[in-house]
């Protein structure tokens, strides 16, 4: 799994109040899970955030995409990496 503490600063550097719901989102995500008695499954690996944000692991790391901008552009906004 990719480190979510480091994408999380790199969206504070970018906007740090997105970055706030971010991390309440997540945070409720996990407690979700460890309420049900899971781990972390391997198709659970994206959360959406204001039903306008999706958070997906991928390969690379992160990926953040826009689900308002449905113009034809599916691909993500962003994509943080891990080191």
């Amino acid at each position: 799994m990719t480190d979510f503490h480091a994408f999380n600063e790199w969206l504070w550097s970018c906007d740090p109040r997105f970055a706030v719901k971010v991390q309440d989102w997540h945070a409720q995500w996990r407690a979700m899970l460890a309420h049900h008695n899971r781990r972390l499954p391997e198709d659970k690996t994206a959360f959406t955030i204001d039903g306008r944000y999706r958070v997906v692991v991928v390969d690379e790391g992160f990926a953040l995409y826009n689900l308002m901008e449905r113009s034809g552009n599916e691909g993500p906004m962003a994509i943080y990496q891990t080191p």
